[in-house]
């Protein structure tokens, strides 16, 4: 029960802008909670590695500077990771 609890409390937080989510846990782009977070090495700014995927679909760049980028440039964010 209590795994299925914390399964639902997830949930809201991807979906729901209204739930209360620590600011270091929320995409810069987005807003929302992050999963799978990466730090962008131009701007050192922290987004959802999906944030950033759909980004460079349209625009090779880091969408804080317009620096060129490529998804192997982007660090996993592990610690924040584990946190979140």
């Amino acid at each position: 029960a209590a795994v299925a609890t914390r399964n639902a409390e997830i949930h809201d937080a991807l979906t729901n802008r209204n739930v209360d989510v620590p600011e270091e846990f929320r995409d810069e782009v987005t807003d929302v909670l992050m999963t799978d977070p990466v730090t962008l090495p131009s701007s050192r700014r922290v987004v959802d590695r999906s944030t950033l995927v759909r980004h460079l679909i349209l625009r090779p760049s880091d969408p804080f500077n317009m620096t060129p980028l490529t998804l192997r440039q982007a660090e996993a964010a592990s610690d924040l990771r584990h946190r979140i």
